[in-house]
């Protein structure tokens, strides 16, 4: 670097940032904690009047204005924490995965039967289970899943 020139924008990855960086990261992070749970409790709200929604109607497809009457929102306030309907249904989709593998997880933990424990590596739907036969079984047993049910 010649003296005088300004230092570069960008720093190289091997340097650390400065005691003023780090303060500064550090006051803006405890700054937006109070808020990022804030946000976090009131999308958590939104996706719960969703799965209301979905269970009073019946349908998947729920409208926004519906949702939003549920949550008692405006769809300003919707907006500030989705950008679209479609981030809203993809968080709906994690949710309702994390609740049923959930379940299904206390579910094996509490059976008493070996069969219907599962394997260590062996976690939700789609995940098949050795038996005793030493034949792979789908985890569901409905209608649905019966050409699934027993794979070579």
């Amino acid at each position: 670097m010649v003296v005088g020139e300004p230092e570069p924008a960008h720093r190289s990855p091997m340097s650390r940032p400065s005691m003023t960086e780090h303060l500064a990261h550090r006051a803006v992070e405890r700054t937006v904690a109070g808020r990022r749970a804030e946000y976090e409790r009131e999308m958590a709200r939104i996706v719960e009047s969703t799965f209301t929604v979905i269970e009073r109607t019946g349908t998947v497809e729920p409208s926004m204005r519906v949702i939003l009457a549920e949550a008692n929102l405006s769809t300003q306030a919707f907006y500030r924490y989705f950008t679209s309907k479609d981030e809203l249904m993809l968080a709906l989709l994690d949710e309702g995965r994390r609740r049923l593998l959930a379940s299904l997880e206390r579910r094996m933990m509490q059976s008493t039967e070996p069969q219907t424990r599962c394997e260590p590596g062996c976690r939700g739907p789609g995940s098949s289970l050795k038996h005793g036969s030493g034949r792979t079984h789908a985890p569901m047993g409905d209608e649905r899943t019966a050409p699934l049910r027993a794979v070579p």
